[in-house]
C-alpha cells in the first residue's frame, strides 16, 4: 500500500468514527423520555382514540416537553371547568389556565394529540 493509500484509509476511518459518534449521540437522545400513553389509558380507564366523535365524553390530550410527558383530561361539554395537568406518575402538575406558568407550559410543549377517550 502506498503512502496516499494509507492516507485515504486513515481519512475513511476518521470519517467512519465521526459518523458513528453522531449516530450514537442522536440515538441516545431519542430514548430519554418514556411513552406514557398506556399508563394514562390504564389509569383513567380510557380506550385508545381512533378519531371517534368526542361528543360529551372525557378525552386525554398528551403533551411533551424536553423533560417529561403530561396529559390533560378535557370534555367539550364542560370546557369552563379548569383542567389539571397530570404527569406520568399521576401527580398533579398545575391547573390549566388558572395557575401561573401552566398555560405557558402547555403552549410551549409539543402537542402529541388526543390519545384516549372515555369508554
Amino acid at each position: 500500500m502506498t503512502l496516499s493509500g494509507n492516507s485515504q484509509l486513515i481519512s475513511r476511518l476518521i470519517c467512519f468514527a465521526w459518523l458513528t459518534s453522531i449516530i450514537l449521540a442522536f440515538s441516545a437522545c431519542a430514548e430519554d423520555l418514556p411513552d406514557c400513553t398506556q399508563i394514562f389509558l390504564d389509569r383513567y380507564e380510557m380506550e385508545p382514540y381512533h378519531n371517534e366523535t368526542l361528543g360529551c365524553r372525557n378525552y386525554l390530550h398528551l403533551y411533551e416537553t424536553d423533560d417529561f410527558q403530561f396529559a390533560i383530561i378535557f370534555n367539550r361539554c364542560a370546557d369552563l371547568v379548569p383542567q389539571m395537568l397530570i404527569d406520568c406518575n399521576g401527580n398533579d402538575i398545575c391547573l390549566y389556565t388558572t395557575e401561573e406558568g401552566c398555560f405557558e407550559l402547555v403552549q410551549e410543549a409539543k402537542d402529541l394529540g388526543i390519545i384516549g377517550i372515555a369508554e
